[in-house]
């Protein structure tokens, strides 16, 4: 939903600064739209529509689109590039964590593999799963799931406490802290998420981030 209505406005602002719609079309969903989501059957109805919307606008050609699910094929690299990955992390923990997988490198020589992953042909979601992974925004827009940590439960809640040890107490925390970074300097937030973060004491450290490192436009 997030993303369709960012279409939406996006293709106000480009018609208001005197683009032709079918360039607009092609920069919104190639340059300005990315989307990451552990179902793939969102992905696909968002792909879907957002197709509509193009053919709508008169953009009938082929279009790249960067929305991925985190349901990975494990054929998708090579025998040494697999390898390489299921060392980081198995594709289990990958399909449970989503968008809350880190890449956060101390290697530099691991960073640069990474970069340079070959993908087979035929497998562009697992390609754009990591490349949006791998990517900083402008803007983050997102109404996460909301998990009390007691209800966390095997490789997820072994993931959420070794990862998001300050934010574990809820999964909408984690992703406070997630989409802070994937943020570029000086890039906006915006999340639905329950009132508890603002006053129960086990969320402290959640609040204390964000006192920290963001200014707060609105609640």
């Amino acid at each position: 939903h997030f993303l369709i209505k960012a279409f939406d406005r996006l293709l106000e602002i480009y018609l208001e600064n005197g683009y032709q719609k079918e360039k607009a079309v092609k920069n919104i969903i190639e340059k300005n739209i990315f989307g990451l989501d552990i179902d793939s059957r969102a992905v696909q109805i968002s792909t879907i529509i957002l197709n509509i919307k193009a053919l709508e606008n008169g953009y009938t050609n082929k279009l790249k689109f960067n929305l991925a699910h985190s349901n990975l094929n494990k054929d998708f690299f090579n025998l040494d590039e697999a390898k390489f990955i299921d060392d980081l992390y198995s594709l289990e923990e990958i399909k449970n964590a989503g968008s809350l997988l880190k890449l956060d490198f101390n290697n530099e020589e691991i960073e640069e593999k990474f970069i340079d992953l070959e993908f087979i042909d035929g497998f562009e979601n697992e390609k754009v799963f990591f490349m949006n992974i791998f990517n900083k925004y402008d803007v983050i827009l997102s109404n996460p799931p909301y998990t009390d940590s007691s209800d966390i439960k095997g490789g997820l809640k072994n993931f959420i406490n070794d990862t998001y040890k300050n934010f574990k107490k809820n999964l909408y925390t984690c992703f406070i802290s997630r989409n802070y970074e994937f943020l570029k300097d000086r890039g906006e937030m915006a999340m639905i998420t329950p009132q508890t973060f603002m006053y129960i004491s086990s969320y402290k450290d959640a609040r204390e981030f964000i006192l920290k490192n963001t200014t707060i436009e609105e609640f």
